[in-house]
């Protein structure tokens, strides 16, 4: 689903209770997390539709690093040459999305919260198992100058 101008400049992409956005800075569109793999096609819709091309796009911002926000960051640095922006202390869970802690194990979950597995499938579908994370990141701290950083 594309909803244009959730906020003034602000476009989100949702797929499998996953967000992406696409922001309008004055350099161009800066992606702002990275969804998941099969979005790859949204992706270029929402672009289009914005009168927009992937030429446009001058990077991608991980808010951090899960699995659900760096599905499709390697694809679009890799083929759009554009820089991976990540906060330094998510670097190494870039690389491996699927690292981080959790309060409880993931394979009891659908077994405690049965009506979770529609959700959990739509993920699957939409390419969750498949992410292979992004290994070319620029590591940046809370004064990184990213395309629409306040001055």
């Amino acid at each position: 689903m594309f909803v244009p101008d959730e906020a003034p400049g602000i476009h989100r992409l949702c797929r499998a209770v996953t967000n992406m956005y696409l922001v309008e800075v004055d350099e161009g569109i800066l992606v702002v997390d990275a969804g998941l793999p099969r979005m790859w096609g949204d992706l270029l819709s929402a672009l289009s539709r914005l009168g927009r091309a992937p030429s446009d796009v001058v990077g991608v911002m991980l808010t951090h690093a899960h699995f659900d926000h760096v599905g499709l960051a390697a694809r679009i640095g890799r083929t759009w040459g554009v820089p991976v922006w990540v906060h330094h202390a998510d670097e190494t869970l870039a690389h491996l999305p699927y690292t981080y802690q959790r309060e409880r194990s993931r394979v009891l979950f659908p077994l405690r919260h049965p009506r979770s597995l529609p959700i959990l499938g739509s993920i699957v579908l939409a390419g969750a198992l498949g992410v292979r994370g992004v290994t070319d990141v620029v590591p940046v701290g809370v004064d990184a100058a990213i395309p629409g950083s306040p001055a």
